[in-house]
């Protein structure tokens, strides 16, 4: 297994859609930092400055502390561009060119090498993520005060579909335990999401009917979730701002929205996971 993740790895890390999502990123980070610094400008004669996403939103004053929580759902896009253009190339672009017939010639199980691939994919995930948080951190702490403490505007849609906010300060250590762990919980939805796309990749042997199948998924399920509020706790998509459900005071913690997003998460990750190791084993790749 060490070796076969070693060499999806390779494949991915040889290739240029990581390093051009990389670039994506810094380009976003740089729109995000003029923005800031323009409404800073604009804002600071009312002392009132609100900076940030539409999930997640810096009050009070940018500081260093402050700016790289909103940066999360700036690059969602991009992630979920990445990981379409990734499997469709991985998966269904092998297939098609015999790439991955020539690997499972070899002494391995097409389990094996479904896993490899999805393992793969979790640490390019993970890579653009910490990339995104370490660059936003550099970036905020050079454009901006460090600060003297991490002050946040965190707005959640609760389990009856009602938007929520709620305002809450942390010390600058506790700020960047709290802004390191919202990355990282980022990564798990977008992982399960991947795994949508993973198994349309098994079923389409084509890579542009994987991209434009799955991003149509991708719109699709944002159209539904905007359309029918109250089904969104049950789409994979409404999570890719998960981390909102814990940027809130432990006495206003909704429960029933992590619990429903935790197993929503984990579930379709599962799920789909299965079905794309069920789909190789059935699918006639050796002929």
């Amino acid at each position: 297994m060490y070796n076969l993740v070693k060499n999806e790895l390779f494949k991915i890390f040889k290739q240029k859609k990581l390093y051009i999502c990389g670039v994506m990123i810094l380009v976003v980070l740089a729109i995000s930092i003029a923005s800031a610094i323009m409404t800073q400008s604009a804002s600071s004669s009312s002392g009132n400055l609100l900076v940030g996403s539409e999930s997640a939103d810096v009050s009070s004053q940018v500081t260093g502390q402050n700016f790289p929580i909103s940066m999360i759902s700036s690059i969602s896009t991009i992630l979920v561009i990445y990981i379409v253009i990734l499997l469709g190339d991985i998966m269904a672009d092998e297939y098609k060119s015999g790439t991955l017939k020539l690997t499972l010639l070899g002494p391995v199980s097409r389990s094996k090498v479904v896993m490899a691939k999805a393992i793969a994919l979790f640490i390019s995930i993970s890579t653009l993520i910490v990339f995104t948080l370490i660059t936003s951190y550099i970036a905020g702490s050079i454009f901006f005060d460090w600060g003297s403490g991490f002050n946040v505007i965190s707005y959640q849609t609760t389990y009856a579909g009602e938007m929520t906010a709620a305002n809450f300060a942390l010390t600058a250590v506790s700020g960047i335990l709290v802004t390191a762990g919202a990355f990282l919980l980022t990564i798990l939805p977008y992982f399960s999401f991947g795994m949508i796309v993973y198994f349309l990749s098994t079923l389409i042997p084509n890579m542009g009917a994987v991209i434009g199948a799955s991003l149509g998924t991708w719109i699709t399920m944002s159209l539904v979730g905007m359309a029918f509020p109250k089904i969104t706790p049950y789409l994979i998509t409404s999570y890719f701002s998960f981390y909102n459900e814990f940027l809130r005071s432990s006495k206003d913690f909704d429960v029933r929205s992590i619990a429903t997003g935790s197993l929503v998460i984990v579930l379709t990750g599962a799920l789909f996971l299965g079905l794309s190791i069920f789909a190789i084993r059935k699918k006639d790749i050796l002929a």
